[in-house]
């Protein structure tokens, strides 16, 4: 590649501003990916009730259960493997377990708070 004979200008335009909408506050992950089992069990406990609650399930597929801290009410919903959703009930407890037992499913969970 040649080398250019000139000093490269620096650009004067104004650096682009970020959009208040979707910024996120505060970010917390499940620690990159977790291993379900047969059982059920608790994957990230949230210190409150996230905006934007995101579930990304790898392997195979799985049943999670969002719930509060006490497990009151506990919605199950299947989430086939190799896919995310984000369009979930959200509350402070996520749980999960393996559809088939004897597999392995691996789960992410992405918290975020505006």
């Amino acid at each position: 590649m040649p080398v250019p004979r000139w000093k490269p200008q620096a650009n004067t335009e104004p650096a682009p501003e970020a959009a208040p909408v979707n910024t996120y506050r505060t970010i917390l992950t499940s620690q990159g990916l977790t291993s379900l089992g047969t059982a059920m069990a608790d994957v990230i406990r949230l210190p409150g009730i996230p905006d934007n609650l995101e579930v990304h399930i790898l392997d195979n597929a799985a049943i999670i259960a969002i719930t509060d801290e006490q497990r009151r009410d506990p919605r199950e919903i299947t989430i086939p493997a190799g896919t995310s959703t984000d369009t979930l009930p959200r509350d402070r407890l996520v749980r999960g377990r393996n559809e088939t037992a004897g597999l392995v499913a691996r789960i992410q969970v992405i918290a975020r708070w505006l």
